[in-house]
């Protein structure tokens, strides 16, 4: 009796890969990626260092100032700016005291800044009539108010107490009723817009581009109203 021929086994289908694997190789070549970024930071592939350490300091008359600059999430490098102060006098601040080194008119502290401001950046305010910047006490800058214009500070009548270590030039040398209790812009005619601040006039000028109408407004999302241009 003839033997029966034996049955051809069936090849093995290829098994796809689990579900998680795209997730690995993925994983991996953002590990190496990473890994290449901070190779690539650590051989020093981006800007050098142009200063250390971080901090204000004076080089004689001139104010330098070495600042960190992020290059990427992993790494940064300095930068150095300096200002010559020619006839000035270079400053920095206060122990502690973020900032830069400045430049400031005087060698010593201004006993007319406002003492408990000291320790701020800047402060505005007048000194006999010119308008002075201080930073950290010291005089940075004085300049004196166009001939139409006055200087208005806290020491003005009528100048809001909120507004603390602010001063301007103002068209006008009092406070405007427009300007009562109003930060922002009014309308002082049907063609004219007012910036207020502080209870006083800043400047004011005819509705042009948009304009040439002046509408007061409520402004969207406050309870304000406020001054705008409007065209006919």
């Amino acid at each position: 009796m003839p033997m029966p021929m034996p049955m051809p086994m069936p090849m093995p289908m290829p098994m796809p890969p689990p579900p998680s694997r795209a997730r690995s190789v993925l994983g991996r070549a953002a590990g190496r990626a990473a890994f290449v970024l901070a190779a690539a930071a650590a051989a020093g592939c981006g800007p050098a260092d142009e200063c250390a350490p971080v901090g204000a300091r004076c080089d004689g008359h001139v104010a330098e100032t070495c600042s960190f600059q992020w290059d990427n999430e992993l790494d940064g490098h300095t930068t150095l700016s300096r200002e010559d102060c020619g006839d000035r006098h270079c400053r920095t601040p206060p122990p502690g005291a973020p900032g830069r080194a400045f430049c400031a008119l005087d060698r010593a502290p201004d006993p007319r800044s406002p003492a408990e401001l000291r320790d701020r950046a800047e402060v505005l305010g007048c000194v006999d009539g010119a308008l002075t910047t201080w930073r950290y006490g010291y005089r940075t800058a004085a300049a004196a108010c166009p001939a139409d214009r006055t200087c208005v500070d806290a020491q003005a009548p009528g100048f809001d107490p909120a507004c603390v270590g602010t001063a301007f030039c103002s068209p006008l040398p009092a406070a405007d009723p427009l300007c009562d209790g109003h930060r922002g812009t009014a309308c002082a005619d049907e063609a004219t817009i007012v910036y207020c601040a502080c209870n006083y006039r800043e400047d004011a000028h005819a509705c042009a581009s948009p304009g040439p109408r002046c509408v007061e407004e409520p402004a969207p999302g406050t309870d304000l109203v406020v001054g705008v241009c409007r065209p006919d």
